[in-house]
């Protein structure tokens, strides 16, 4: 593993901007008359330190990182991925092989987190089973499975590359969330923490240290004692909408009218109820919502409704639907989610008969070696490196108006992944269910816009469409 900060800029340079947002609101000048003035670092450290004891730590978001990770697992992918303020841009899958990626080998600990004494065997026994895997995706390629397809039998133990961005303030909970909770049992985790911790601002300090989390009163452990079987959850088989906003299609109509007309909403619901509502005026407003929205000008509109799906993944895909930081999935800890039992088998693959069976016979495999490491009293926390990306999970997420049409935009265009794709027509069916006006601005640009934004990567599936087609 290895953690650099791209943008490097000194620690004093830092806090000077940081002391400058701190003291900006009171300051008798302008802002360039605030900056000079902060040109004491000890003093700029006092200051930034005396306002996150007031517990206004958003004058660290303006200390800006820009981080470089090299060969981190898929473990740290995702675990860094549901930090929904922070940025990322990571290595694809679907387009690298990664059969000589490496991957990361963990000490292997009982429950109590001391290192057993056949440590050393283990580590072996492991790595022997992890290059029989990538032997494995390295067969189902050269006999004609395509890498996205091949890709679900790469354990998450597989060395990932990452450049992420976040501000002090986020990479300051992060250190805490690596370090001091129980995902500082993970090994991994906790050695980038610490990495983390290095990189983070020395005004941090005492923050960070005056927090004690207790590893043992857990929300997890609670639950547990009250819970007969910890395991034997069972991944749903298609996405189901849990809830939403009641009379989709009039909130967002009432919200337009309010801002463009300025109006109560006692009045926006008259005008709704009269000239609206049975007219059909109303598919081309959604319309012309939708491209103001395409462009971010109106999105606030379609973000006055809202959607919980639940939505069954494999790992393979899990960052592709994750990556999308304005919706807030709900996703399984590892420990919790380490079911190597359940998992999907690529349409290519189930239908050739012998690349079925190696792809079956990888799986169980993996459960073999799983189940014979568990016997040996090695901790969950070490034994998550078992899981394949093909593995499966349940996804919990809310997701507003606005980011579900961004969402489905790209993820039911036909270059999309055919598993993310799936689901992404699951979960418009739905909405189709519950909303007859909005439900039809649901869907690749080519259908709704008539246009094509992929250059020459295009499918080439707008050249068929009529006008009619995308503006019913």
């Amino acid at each position: 593993m290895e953690v650099k900060v791209l943008n490097n800029i000194s620690e004093e340079d830092r806090a000077r901007v940081v002391a400058t947002a701190g003291n900006l609101s009171r300051f008798k000048g302008n802002v360039m008359e605030c900056f000079l003035a902060h040109d004491e670092n000890d003093k700029n450290v006092k200051l930034i330190n005396n306002i996150i004891k007031l517990g206004h730590e958003s004058i660290c978001d303006h200390d800006y990182f820009v981080i470089a990770l090299k060969d981190v697992s898929a473990i740290v992918e995702q675990t860094l991925i549901e930090e929904r303020i922070a940025s990322f841009t990571i290595k694809s899958r679907r387009n690298v092989n990664f059969k000589d990626a490496g991957y990361y080998v963990p000490n292997f600990h009982d429950d109590d987190g001391i290192l057993l004494k056949n440590n050393d065997m283990l580590r072996n026994m492991y790595s022997e089973h992890m290059d029989y895997l990538f032997d494995s995706y390295g067969k189902l390629l050269d006999m004609g499975t395509s890498l996205e397809d091949a890709r679900f039998v790469n354990p998450y133990s597989f060395n990932s590359n990452i450049i992420m961005g976040c501000d002090s303030h986020v990479l300051k909970d992060l250190v805490v969330k690596l370090t001091k909770t129980r995902l500082s049992k993970i090994s991994e985790l906790k050695e980038l923490g610490e990495k983390f911790r290095d990189i983070l601002p020395s005004y941090y300090d005492k923050k960070v240290d005056s927090i004690d989390i207790n590893l043992q009163d857990d929300i997890k452990d609670m639950l547990l004692d009250n819970i007969d079987s910890r395991r034997g959850y069972k991944v749903v088989n298609r996405v189901k909408l849990l809830n939403h906003t009641d009379r989709i299609d009039e909130v967002i109509f009432n919200c337009l009218i309010m801002k463009k007309l300025g109006c109560s909403s006692d009045y926006a619901n008259y005008i709704y109820d009269c000239y609206i509502k049975k007219n059909k005026v109303r598919y081309d407003l959604i319309r012309k919502l939708y491209s103001t929205s395409f462009n971010n000008l109106d999105n606030n509109i379609l973000k006055s409704v809202n959607f919980r799906f639940e939505l069954p993944f494999s790992l393979a895909v899990l960052t592709h639907f994750t990556r999308h930081r304005t919706h807030d999935p709900v996703i399984p800890e590892f420990t919790t989610l380490t079911d190597v039992s359940q998992y999907k088998i690529p349409p290519y693959i189930d239908e050739d008969k012998n690349l079925r069976k190696m792809f079956i016979q990888v799986f169980e495999q993996n459960m073999d070696m799983y189940d014979k490491f568990k016997k040996m009293g090695i901790r969950d926390e070490d034994l998550i490196y078992f899981l394949l990306s093909g593995n499966l999970v349940n996804v919990n997420s809310n997701i507003d108006g606005a980011s579900l049409v961004h969402m489905l935009r790209l993820r039911l265009c036909e270059k999309a992944q055919w598993e993310i794709r799936s689901n992404a027509l699951q979960m418009k069916n739905e909405v189709k269910k519950v909303s007859k006006v909005y439900s039809s601005i649901l869907g690749p640009t080519c259908e709704i816009m008539g246009k094509c934004f992929e250059g020459r990567e295009s499918c080439g599936k707008v050249k068929t469409l009529k006008k009619s087609d995308y503006h019913g």
